[in-house]
This record gives C-alpha cells, sequence and structure tokens, in this order.
C-alpha cells in the first residue's frame, strides 16, 4: 500500500508538493504529526528534531529545533503557527526559521498545509507549500526544501510501516 514520495512543483499558484500514501490510518499519521512522536520522524535524513512546544491549536504554536546528527552545524530553531486544525484531516501552518527572541520574522514564513486523507485501505499525506512568486519556488530545490521534506516523509513511512 506504501508508495514512494512524489515532488511535485506547480507554477500557478507557485507551490510545492510533497506526497506518498502509507499503510497507515488518517488517525495513526494525524497523531504523528500533532503529538511529541513528530519528533522520531521530521526532518531530513541524517538529521534529527527536538519538540519544545506542541500547542496544536489555531494560533498555536510548534516550536523545534532540528540539527544533523553529526553535530556539524548548529540546531536551527523553527517556529510554525496553525491558521487551520481539523483532525484528522487538515493541518494548516505558517512555518519559519525564528529569530533570536524565538519568534517567527513577520516576512520569512511560509505558508504549509498538510492534507490526510483515507483511501483504499490507506491513506495519501501531502504538504503543500506555498511561494509568492516563481524565483521564490525555485529556492525550494537550491535549499533542499524539496528533498528534505520528502525524505521526512520516507523517514514517516518507516516509522509508521515497521
Amino acid at each position: 500500500m506504501s508508495g514512494r514520495t512524489v515532488i511535485t512543483r506547480r507554477a500557478d499558484p507557485y507551490e510545492l508538493v510533497v506526497e506518498r500514501t502509507f499503510a497507515a490510518s488518517p488517525e495513526r499519521l494525524w497523531r504523528c504529526w500533532t503529538t511529541p512522536e513528530v519528533a522520531r520522524w521530521w526532518g531530513p535524513r541524517g538529521w534529527s528534531t527536538a519538540v519544545h512546544e506542541l500547542d496544536v491549536r489555531v494560533g498555536g504554536r510548534w516550536r523545534y529545533s532540528i540539527a544533523p546528527d553529526d553535530g556539524g552545524e548548529a540546531p536551527v530553531q523553527c517556529v510554525a503557527v496553525y491558521r487551520r486544525v481539523e483532525e484528522p484531516t487538515v493541518l494548516a501552518f505558517d512555518d519559519g526559521i525564528a529569530d533570536d527572541t524565538g519568534e517567527l520574522p513577520a516576512d520569512g514564513t511560509l505558508p504549509i498545509t498538510v492534507t490526510i486523507d483515507g483511501r483504499d485501505g490507506g491513506t495519501h499525506l501531502a504538504i503543500t507549500t506555498r511561494y509568492v512568486d516563481a524565483a521564490h519556488l525555485a529556492t525550494a530545490a537550491t535549499s533542499g526544501m524539496d528533498t528534505g521534506l520528502a525524505e521526512a516523509l520516507d523517514k514517516l513511512g518507516d516509522h509508521v510501516e515497521r
């Protein structure tokens, strides 16, 4: 039932979509996104995640850090603020790298929507990131965001399908 992770770039609107089908229920995938369990799979391969705050409600925050397992770089401090929470099908949040005070800069966030859709005995999950224009969408590849999200979904698959 599980599939490979697929990356799609859309030109209108400017979106990066990373998706995969899992041999797991929508409720199971929801828990993976909305509990500290997210630290077990979030981030690219070779990186670990620490969850510092997880308040899954509209206006709530997910504060986390990611760091390479080899210790070669300092942890990156991130914050996501939830805009939409519809259990167990939709999470939408503005995500970005936190400033020195632990807050999101006004112009440095990306709107992300996670959809979880039960179908054919499994669950299709899509992460859609919206960009303001084509130049910003192109940064998804150069920054490694697209492959990092794909690797995160691969790790999620390993986590829920073992």
